[in-house]
């Protein structure tokens, strides 16, 4: 699913709810994120991709609507729209040829039925799951869920800024880390069996 962010305090007011830092982010790029309870457990991750005139949002389309609601609902004074717009774009990923260490996969967010001038084969979704699966990268609702901590799921590294100041669920991160040396009860890891 893709949410879309409009509205001239769209970045500011999504730095205070997420866990990287949304500000930096740049015209034309794109930075992993999660969305957390105050009590640091996920409401789901997400990557946001900025345009100049609005952020778009790729989340887990089972969740868009809901999500769509819930962020609606934490606008207040700030100028700031929130549309759902699943029906009218996409997310492709492209996936380059590699072993899983040194592949790629980029996401790229296009209209739904225009034509995109990709030219790349296209495979099915169970060898997608193949692929993500070797190269480590865990899926919200399969492999995280809403009773993941973000460091459970490993995805601190591409997902949490530590210096971009608070955010829903910042202290329980924080003391995780600095209480507890990062020390969690479970961890999601990779196996591979010769």
């Amino acid at each position: 699913g893709v949410l879309r962010l409009t509205g001239a305090d769209r970045a500011a007011w999504l730095q205070g709810l997420v866990t990287n830092d949304v500000r930096s982010l740049q015209p034309g790029h794109r930075l992993y994120s999660a969305c957390l309870t105050p009590q640091g457990r996920m409401i789901t991750d997400l990557t946001v991709t900025a345009r100049p005139d609005r952020l778009l949002l790729d989340v887990p389309a089972s969740l868009a609507g809901s999500l769509r609601g819930r962020l609606d609902g934490l606008i207040f004074a700030e100028d700031a729209q929130v549309l759902d717009h699943s029906q009218l774009l996409e997310l492709w990923t492209a996936i380059s040829p590699g072993e899983p260490a040194g592949g790629t996969l980029t996401d790229v967010i296009v209209e739904v039925g225009q034509p995109h001038g990709i030219a790349y084969p296209e495979i099915g979704f169970d060898t997608f799951e193949v692929v993500r699966i070797e190269r480590g990268i865990p899926r919200f609702l399969v492999d995280m869920d809403t009773d993941t901590i973000p460091l459970e799921a490993g995805i601190e590294d591409r997902a949490i800024s530590f210096t971009k100041g608070c955010y829903p669920g910042h202290e329980i991160v924080t003391r995780i880390l600095h209480r507890r040396q990062g020390r969690i009860a479970r961890r999601i890891v990779g196996l591979k069996v010769s």
